[in-house]
Order: C-alpha cells, then sequence, then structure tokens
C-alpha cells in the first residue's frame, strides 16, 4: 500500500461576510498517495481552489473560518500532524517545500520586477538542504521543465518570456522547494491547446521522476481522463463522485459527472452540437436545503413527485457503489 502524503477528514470551510457564515466546502474527505495523480473537477464556483488553498493554509483568516475536520500532512512521525492546528513557524516549513503551487495565471504569480533567476533561487535558499550551487540548480530545473536555452533565460523578467514558458518557470519554482505534493490550480487555463497538453505531459513526467504527489484542479474532465490516476467530482461545495479516473470517463455515476463529461468535445463529432448544463452553481448563500445539483439535474426530471422531493429536502450521502464513491439518491 502506498503512502499517503496527504489525509482530509471532514473538512469543511465557510467564509464570515457581513455578519453572514457562508459554506464554500461540505464535509471534504479523501487522501493523496505518494506518486499519485488526483485531478479535482468542477464548474468554477464548486470549492475546488478553496479546497486546495487550505492545505497550505493560504486562505485570510478571517473571513476564512475551519468549521469542522482535519488536514494530516507528514511531519517526520508516522501519524503527521493537523495543519490547522500548526503554528505560523510551523505551516511555513511546510509551504514550498512539502507543499508546493503551481497557479493558473503565471503572468500575475510570478514577480514582474525580479527575474526568474532570482524567483528560483528565493526557493532554493529556503530550502532544509543547502545547494552547491544555486546558479547550477537553476539551470538545471529551467531544462528540467523544457525551457530551451536556460542559462540565458533565467535572466530574462516574467513579461519578457511566453506564457507557455512563464508556466514551465512556475513549475521549476515549484519543484525548487523538493515538494512531496504539487498542487496544480488550473495550471493550463490561459495557454493554446498544444501548450496545454505539452504542460500536463510535462507535469506527469515529473511525477514520473520524482514519485511526488500530484493534485490537479480543472473544470474540463477531458484534459485529465488519460492523466490522472484517480478523479474527485465537486459540486457547489460538495464531494459528488471520487473514483479511478478510467472508470469515472467511461461510465460515470452522477448525473452531474455525467452532464460534465458529455460536454466535452468529441473528436469526429465536430459538427454536432455540443451538449451544456442548463443554469449556474448556486452561490454559497443560496445552497438549497436538498441536493445541491437538484435544480439542473437531468436525471430528477424523470423522477415521480415523491422521488424529486426525496431529492429537493434531503442531501444525499457520499456512498461507496461500483468500486466508487457518489453522492446521488438514485444513481447506480
Amino acid at each position: 500500500m502506498k503512502e499517503k502524503i496527504l489525509q482530509i477528514e471532514n473538512l469543511s470551510i465557510a467564509f464570515s461576510v457581513g455578519g453572514e457564515i457562508l459554506p464554500a466546502v461540505d464535509s471534504l474527505s479523501f487522501s493523496v498517495s505518494k506518486g499519485e495523480i488526483l485531478a479535482i473537477v468542477g464548474e468554477s464556483g464548486c470549492g475546488k481552489t478553496v479546497s486546495c488553498l487550505s492545505f497550505a493554509r493560504l486562505l485570510p483568516e478571517p473571513p476564512t473560518i475551519y468549521t469542522s475536520g482535519s488536514i494530516i500532512f507528514p511531519t517526520g512521525t508516522s501519524a503527521g500532524k493537523n495543519i490547522l492546528s500548526m503554528s505560523a513557524r510551523e505551516i511555513r516549513k511546510i509551504r514550498g517545500k512539502k507543499i508546493s503551487y503551481v497557479f493558473q495565471e503565471p503572468s500575475v504569480s510570478l514577480n514582474p520586477v525580479f527575474r526568474i533567476y532570482d524567483q528560483i533561487a528565493e526557493v532554493i535558499c529556503l530550502r532544509d538542504d543547502e545547494a552547491d550551487d544555486v546558479r547550477e540548480e537553476v539551470i538545471y530545473l529551467l531544462s528540467k521543465v523544457g525551457i530551451p536555452d536556460p542559462a540565458s533565460k533565467m535572466k530574462a523578467y516574467p513579461h519578457e518570456l511566453s506564457g507557455g514558458m512563464q508556466q514551465r518557470a512556475m513549475i521549476a519554482m515549484a519543484l525548487a522547494g523538493k515538494p512531496d505534493l504539487l498542487v496544480a490550480d488550473e495550471p493550463t487555463t490561459a495557454l493554446d491547446v498544444t501548450i496545454q497538453a505539452q504542460i500536463l505531459e510535462l507535469i506527469k513526467n515529473i511525477r514520473d521522476e520524482s514519485g511526488m504527489a500530484v493534485i490537479i484542479v480543472t473544470h474540463n474532465l477531458g484534459i485529465v481522463s488519460e492523466m490522472a490516476d484517480n478523479v474527485m467530482v465537486m459540486y457547489a461545495g460538495h464531494l459528488v463522485e471520487k473514483g479511478p479516473a478510467s472508470d469515472i470517463a467511461k461510465s460515470p455515476l452522477h448525473p452531474y459527472t455525467k452532464a460534465l463529461i458529455s460536454a466535452v468535445p468529441q473528436f469526429g463529432h465536430e459538427m454536432e452540437k455540443l451538449n451544456t448544463i442548463p443554469g449556474t452553481v448556486p452561490s454559497p448563500s443560496k445552497y438549497p436545503k436538498g441536493c445541491r445539483f437538484y435544480g439542473r439535474c437531468s436525471l430528477a426530471d424523470s423522477l415521480g413527485h415523491d422521488e424529486k422531493r426525496l431529492c429537493a429536502e434531503n442531501i444525499p450521502i457520499l456512498h461507496e457503489t461500483k468500486a466508487r464513491f457518489c453522492r446521488c439518491h438514485y444513481s447506480k
């Protein structure tokens, strides 16, 4: 059994806004093992980024409130320690060194007034182990992520690089801390299709070489079906389906997962109209009483009056079925 890198148990996160407590993530539980690529999928506003930022306590407190649960990360002991109970000093030892992040807008995430070399070198110098030659390690990292002529490119400012090169530099910076877990939050959003494929392949190759765990956040099931080992589908702060990526891609159980897959363009069907999901993700202040997907669910449309009432008034539990987990009263 592979070593667990991250263990989330019953995590609930809310925001205090104008005297009102708004739930953002509700009772989230999952784990990530060494060498695993886990994809977290869902539309904007489903709680994906909020969940991932919580792993290293990157959400400002206040307004963020951790209302329940634990985030266990190994700290040299077999049991690990709950990040939510760590001091600020302890958390600084986790950020960048144990958990690194790659964000969706490298032009915003990179500091515009420092050269690429300075930004990567800073991470290397903050590590517990000392590098023999910081300059050579920066060159090595840039070459590892596929940047040509790294000795020259490391002298550039971020604006002097293309979007794809900026994202590669961000990945190099994340790797400089030698993390156990890499969190890539929509890492290909601002890139064209060809560069997207290259960045995803790069992340997968780095996982294969280093054995680190990877969490990739995306709204597009199509780009992770061949890359991820496991997939978590989130909707309106709830985990609605979890299982092996290949199984979910071939036979999704939850109506929301089915809708996401049906909206992915298919090769050879370019002339066909794409399916869409009616409506929008509800805001935390307007979460429905029962199933949060009820108002957009095609399965609910086919149910009888009493069955619809169950969906409208009762939150479904996350149950195990077919070696997967699904949060739906009627999906089988």
